[in-house]
């Protein structure tokens, strides 16, 4: 994916600098935006991340391990097996 968008973006910088020799059309380009949250202690250390994408919300550690998830359609949280924990968003718990 990322050779795909810098491919991409090689080809959109070529047309602005050429915009007589080069034709851009519509590619419908759907890159994923993951909204990161950062977690942290009472010093600023991080203790992990909320990582939003779409309808599902997933807590990481602060090394990066998957501890759980929560999925807004159903309105519950799973661990990081995907067995269900609760209902409502208990992400922060799993710290």
């Amino acid at each position: 994916m990322a050779g795909y968008v810098e491919e991409t973006f090689d080809v959109l910088k070529q047309a602005a600098q050429e915009p007589q020799k080069t034709r851009v059309c519509n590619t419908n380009l759907k890159l994923n935006h993951v909204a990161t949250q950062i977690l942290k202690d009472q010093i600023g250390r991080k203790i992990g991340e909320i990582r939003v994408n779409g309808n599902v919300q997933t807590i990481h550690d602060h090394t990066g391990k998957k501890l759980g998830e929560y999925r807004v359609n159903s309105n519950t949280t799973h661990d990081h097996i995907g067995k269900k924990i609760g209902t409502g968003n208990l992400l922060t718990s799993f710290l």
